[in-house]
């Protein structure tokens, strides 16, 4: 019998986009200082915009061989681990003003007021009532809701494209204004990058050594040109990126490398890291640590985002058993996939 084969490079490269978009966010340090030049900030920071787009391709290429029902399951799961972390999130803000005021005496209730005032039904909409880049959960939901209904119509790659390039063209240009329920390019956006993946997948796409040159070069003028403020539009590049990228990465292989066993720990570095980088610059604030000498210096955007990225895989097991297993359950529950126990049998 032929030994299973499985797309591991896939788990590598989503291990190395999680890793990337923890160093967007600790990056911010080296953003709002005075050393922010084209070397220290911007020749990463292009790069790692790709990360994002690339969940998105590889969702929805393997969205591709799933009926409407089973698209739907796949948003439920993900609306549901959206809904649990941004109450972890919320937890977790509550336990840092707690801190702020046992530890330095920051008043308890005047910043709960706050900070319960900025709660809102768009903000749980976009993606960011708790923390920002839950975005990507809340936009992939609503786009796989948003793919599900144009498969259940019979819709193919193609007809996805288009309508999914018109919604985010739309969005984008203002059009329509969908302010208050996007945010960072939203589910407009997942779901041009997921109909990418769908397209992908239809073609047959298949690894070549000339896509990781069209992703390196693509990224390459996107950085360049992002450094030098050109317009949304440079975002081609990032489709252009992410699409030769996955490809690259959709390859079977029998083998399975450090990487790819890492791959695991993907979902979880996405959530979490923000959790503890927070933590870990608070607990410097409360010792009277003084960093902001070298806050704006690139070893400290990395050291920042290793402490995030260890801090965060320490975390996996509880993370896995307290919040992905239960939501997945409850998603089941909620929309059984097709071929699941609880889904209902065909007329």
């Amino acid at each position: 019998m032929a030994a299973r084969v499985r797309l591991f490079r896939v788990d590598a490269v989503k291990l190395l986009a999680a890793v990337l978009v923890v160093i967007i966010h600790t990056s911010w340090y080296m953003y709002v200082s005075d050393q922010r030049s084209f070397w220290t900030y911007d020749v990463y920071r292009g790069v790692a915009d790709v990360a994002v787009p690339v969940f998105f391709v590889f969702s929805g290429f393997f969205l591709a061989r799933k009926d409407a029902r089973g698209i739907l399951a796949w948003s439920a799961k993900l609306f549901v681990l959206y809904v649990a972390s941004t109450l972890l999130y919320l937890l977790y803000d509550l336990a840092r003003l707690a801190a702020d005021r046992v530890v330095v005496g920051h008043g308890f209730v005047t910043a709960l007021r706050e900070e319960v005032g900025s709660w809102s039904m768009s903000a749980f909409v976009r993606g960011d009532l708790a923390e920002v880049h839950l975005w990507y959960l809340a936009a992939s939901a609503i786009a796989g809701c948003l793919l599900a209904v144009m498969r259940a119509r019979g819709a193919g790659a193609g007809t996805m494209l288009v309508v999914a390039f018109a919604t985010w063209a739309v969005a984008g240009s203002g059009l329509v204004d969908l302010q208050r329920v996007v945010a960072y390019g939203g589910f407009p956006k997942a779901l041009a990058f997921l109909a990418v993946g769908v397209w992908l997948a239809e073609r047959g796409a298949r690894s070549a050594w000339w896509q990781a040159l069209v992703a390196a070069v693509a990224l390459a003028g996107y950085t360049v040109l992002r450094h030098l403020g050109a317009g949304t539009a440079i975002e081609l590049l990032l489709v252009v990126a992410a699409c030769a990228l996955a490809a690259f990465a959709i390859t079977p292989d029998a083998r399975r490398g450090v990487l790819s066993r890492l791959g695991t720990y993907a979902l979880t570095i996405y959530v979490l890291h923000v959790m503890v980088y927070s933590t870990a610059t608070r607990v410097l604030r409360y010792a009277d640590v003084d960093y902001s000498g070298v806050s704006g210096e690139p070893w400290f955007t990395f050291a920042l985002a290793a402490v995030a990225i260890l801090g965060s895989v320490a975390l996996h097991r509880p993370f896995e058993a307290l919040v992905v297993r239960p939501c997945a359950r409850l998603a089941q529950r909620l929309v059984p996939a097709p071929g699941s126990a609880a889904a209902p049998a065909a007329a």
